[in-house]
């Protein structure tokens, strides 16, 4: 009779607890992977943004640098074109 009472459906209560907590580790695994791999989601996901809004603030600076070159050619043309003008306009005696 002491051995009808250990068993649950056959299978003996220390196989039973076992059993439970295996199930419980493998539960708080799944559990714990899927946070980790959430917030590891959420890094991967903030870096791209952070590497997308600098990819478009390099290209303004790109375009911000192409037209100061403009601007500098521009006047040194300008410039140049002014002095030779000054020079032919004024004949040395």
């Amino acid at each position: 009779m002491n051995k009808n009472n250990n068993l649950f459906f056959g299978v003996s209560l220390y196989k039973l607890i076992i059993l439970l907590a295996f199930i419980t580790f493998l539960a708080w695994l799944k559990i714990f992977l899927a946070s980790r791999i959430y917030y590891n989601s959420k890094i991967v996901n903030d870096l791209q943004q952070d590497a997308s809004v600098l990819r478009a603030e390099n290209d303004m600076l790109k375009q911000d640098i192409e037209a100061l070159k403009f601007k500098t050619q521009v006047s040194d043309v300008i410039i140049k074109s002014s002095l030779e003008s000054d020079v032919l306009i004024r004949p040395d005696n």
